[in-house]
């Protein structure tokens, strides 16, 4: 069910290309998307795999995920909600994020011995997922909130 629900979602958003804003510090590590940006902290580096944006830091116990969807018109919330409800499956509460221009979610729970923060994350047309994740056992406060700072940083183009 959770992949139909993915798929039709999908079908409704379009995967995000990269492009160069003007508007983010080229001289620094940054994520460069169709619609947003992600300016990277020290330390950190970025690879993209099947669309997906993994961050990582040296010696960290955990990472960073993010892939996001354009769409051609509005995100509404009841889609953002829809698309989180059918990811945190209940295991955790759902809470609002606004923050300027950015809206959406975000949950942290640990499931099966894995901790988990999830965003999600609308700017304009484009629909930013992250989540982090770290070894229940191995988790590091600062590492939780250096992703909350990463994801702090999106911008729309």
């Amino acid at each position: 069910m959770k992949v139909f629900i993915f798929m039709i979602l999908w079908s409704l958003l379009n995967t995000s290309y990269a492009s160069e804003p003007e508007s983010i510090d080229l001289s620094k590590p940054a994520i460069l998307a169709k619609g947003w940006s992600l300016q990277l902290g020290n330390g950190y580096s970025s690879h993209k795999s099947n669309g997906v944006h993994n961050i990582v830091k040296e010696n960290s116990a955990g990472s960073l995920q993010l892939s996001s969807m354009a769409k051609g018109s509005e995100i509404l919330d009841s889609e953002i909600l829809q698309i989180a409800e059918s990811q945190v499956l209940g295991r955790g509460k759902l809470e609002k994020l606004e923050e300027g221009e950015k809206r959406g979610y975000i949950s942290s729970f640990s499931h099966e011995g894995v901790y988990w923060v999830y965003w999600f994350v609308v700017i304009k047309r484009s629909l930013i997922m992250a989540t982090y994740n770290s070894d229940a056992d191995k988790l590091k406060l600062d590492e939780v909130d250096d992703a909350k700072k990463l994801i702090a940083t999106i911008k729309s183009n």
